[in-house]
C-alpha cells in the first residue's frame, strides 16, 4: 500500500524523500533549460605570426626539466609578466612586448632553479628581436665529480655514525635498554 497509513517505511522518511526528489528534479530542469545557454560564451582561436623567445631548461645530466614552473619578468617590473610551465621537452616560449633585459626563471619546486637572462632589442619593427645571452647551453658538474661527492657524503655519514656509537657509554653484558632490573 502507498497510502498515508503505510507502515513499510520508517516514520517521517516519506516526506523527506519526496522533498529531496522534488529538489533534485527542479535542479535538473534548471540545468537542462535556459541556464546553460545563458552562461555559455563563444571562443575564437587564431595563429599569430609573431617573434617569440623560446628557452630550453635541463638538469646538468641533460634530462629536460619537463613540466616545471616558469616565471618571466619584464624589464623594470617586479611582478611576473607571464607564468606557466615548460613542455615535456623542457621548452618554454613567450612573446615579449618591449625591449630590454628579461629574466626567465625555471623552478621545479625541489631545489633546482635556473635564471636565464634574455635580451630583447628593439628593431623598430612590429615585433622586437630576441637574442639569448651568451654562455654554455648546459652548465653544471661532470658525472665524476657527482659520484665522488656522493661517495664522500656516504663515507662521512658512516664515520659520524661510528663515532656516535663509539662515544656512548658501554653497558654491562646482559643489560639491555628497557630491560627490567634485578632486585
Amino acid at each position: 500500500m502507498n497510502g498515508p497509513n503505510d507502515t513499510t517505511a520508517p516514520p517521517g522518511t516519506r516526506p523527506v524523500c519526496r522533498a529531496l526528489g522534488g529538489g533534485v528534479l527542479a535542479a535538473l530542469l534548471f540545468i537542462l533549460t535556459g541556464a546553460s545557454a545563458a552562461l555559455a560564451h563563444g571562443t575564437i582561436g587564431a595563429v599569430v605570426d609573431r617573434k617569440t623567445s623560446c628557452s630550453f631548461f635541463s638538469y646538468d645530466d641533460g634530462e629536460p626539466m619537463g613540466y616545471v614552473k616558469v616565471s618571466v619578468t619584464a624589464p623594470g617590473l617586479d611582478q611576473p609578466f607571464q607564468s606557466g610551465a615548460t613542455d615535456r621537452h623542457g621548452i618554454f616560449c613567450f612573446s615579449p612586448d618591449q625591449a630590454g633585459p628579461w629574466l626567465v626563471t625555471a623552478n621545479d619546486g625541489m631545489g633546482h632553479q635556473h635564471k636565464l637572462p634574455v635580451t630583447v632589442s628593439d628593431s623598430k619593427a612590429e615585433s622586437p628581436t630576441v637574442t639569448a645571452t651568451e654562455g654554455p647551453l648546459v652548465t653544471g658538474r661532470d658525472r665524476t665529480s657527482q659520484v665522488l661527492a656522493g661517495l664522500g657524503i656516504i663515507f662521512g655519514l658512516t664515520g659520524l655514525f661510528g663515532w656516535y656509537r663509539a662515544s656512548r657509554p658501554a653497558r654491562p653484558a646482559g643489560v639491555h635498554k628497557g630491560a627490567p632490573r634485578q632486585p
